[in-house]
């Protein structure tokens, strides 16, 4: 197989893999979080998030590179790490990505609810949960394409919200209430530009050959598959702040009475959409784990990777914000330690795709990621 050639195969395509995994469920939390940290702080935690999630990725790549043979995430740290490395990177991968499938359950019935199906939540989880457990069996490059259709479907509705939201003009709040300065935004928002499950495919779907051009490649493909989210989430962000007063935590069920009904049945929909596209690439991945790395045979990879978010689900985890939440500053912040950890183990076979001030790169990601580790604990505990 040779590397996809061209603009759209070289660069639309794996940019719309990277950008369409991390544009899910996660920038539903952000208008409620931004209205209550304010919009000049929850602005400043989204660059600051978006700029620590670029070098990770890049990071991420190398170790992939680096290393000879199909592994992921389990597979990298058992090679970099030893035996207790690779039971942490199996609670984190693993686990991490089934709370996130359960998270999607959630929210999915406010989304049920702008369409007019269903007005029970349990109906509404169990139904998305259906559809989008057929994704688990669909071909990658298959879901490359409907990652670029529904992408670009809900950066159109994103773009039209945001247009209403101006005409509208309703007050954005820059600062938040009059407290004393907190970090809480930080874990949703990492939460939301998450999509590191989509770096292997990115890779594997380039096709890396050694070389410079290779290199200077997928480094474009990276920046730009994260960045476009995080555009995306600030417009989104603005739009609905500047739509209705009533915000709530899945940025959803607040719109109701203040835009056209059909717009409302377009964002049901494609919400929904664009939740089944991410539950899609996130179950694969999750497939692949247990596949490659614990070799698992295929009944007990399809009973892991369909019932493990049904069972969270019905176990009683059914709050959104509180799901984001800990997913963001507990796991994700956990995945990065790991990762800059097998970075460093990698690098000596390469250097090729991280090309930044490594001390003060390394420096600024572990920051980030302690702040919301260390802020989620204080809320948990």
């Amino acid at each position: 197989m040779t590397r996809p050639r061209g603009f759209y195969h070289g660069y639309v395509l794996p940019v719309s893999i990277l950008s369409g995994t991390i544009i899910g469920a996660g920038i539903f939390s952000l208008p409620f979080i931004f209205q209550r940290a304010g919009f000049f702080l929850g602005f400043i935690f989204l660059l600051l998030a978006t700029v620590a999630y670029i070098l990770l990725y890049l990071m991420y790549a190398d170790v992939i590179i680096a290393t000879p043979g199909h592994h992921d995430f389990v597979g990298y740290a058992d090679r970099y790490g030893g035996t207790f490395l690779y039971w942490v990177s199996i609670f984190i991968a693993v686990v991490q990505m089934i709370f996130v499938l359960t998270a999607y359950l959630v929210l999915a019935g406010s989304f049920f609810i702008l369409i007019g199906i269903g007005e029970s939540s349990t109906f509404n989880a169990v139904l998305f949960w259906m559809v989008g457990s057929v994704l688990f069996f669909i071909n990658l490059r298959r879901i490359a394409f409907i990652e670029l259709i529904i992408t670009s479907a809900i950066i159109a509705i994103i773009a039209l919200l945001f247009i209403l939201g101006i005409q509208r003009s309703a007050p954005i709040s820059f600062f938040g209430a009059p407290r004393s300065f907190s970090f809480f935004p930080l874990a949703p928002i990492l939460f939301s530009l998450a999509g590191r499950t989509a770096i292997r495919s990115v890779v594997d779907y380039l096709n890396p050959r050694k070389g410079t051009r290779f290199v200077s490649h997928i480094r474009r493909v990276i920046v730009f598959g994260t960045l476009v989210p995080a555009f995306v989430n600030l417009v989104f962000v603005i739009g609905v702040l500047s739509l209705t007063p009533i915000i709530t935590d899945d940025a959803v069920r607040g719109l109701i009475g203040f835009i056209p009904e059909s717009i409302l049945i377009a964002v049901g929909f494609l919400g929904v959409f664009s939740l089944l596209s991410s539950y899609g690439v996130i179950g694969i991945n999750i497939g692949d784990i247990l596949r490659y790395d614990l070799r698992l045979p295929l009944f007990m990879r399809i009973s892991i990777v369909l019932g493990g978010p049904l069972v969270l689900y019905f176990l009683g985890f059914k709050n959104f914000l509180v799901l984001v939440s800990f997913i963001g500053g507990v796991f994700l912040a956990l995945e990065a330690f790991v990762i800059m950890y097998l970075w460093f183990k990698a690098r000596s076979k390469t250097n090729t795709i991280f090309p930044y001030r490594k001390g003060v790169a390394v420096g600024f990601i572990f920051l980030i990621f302690s702040i919301a580790f260390i802020a989620e604990l204080s809320v948990l505990f």
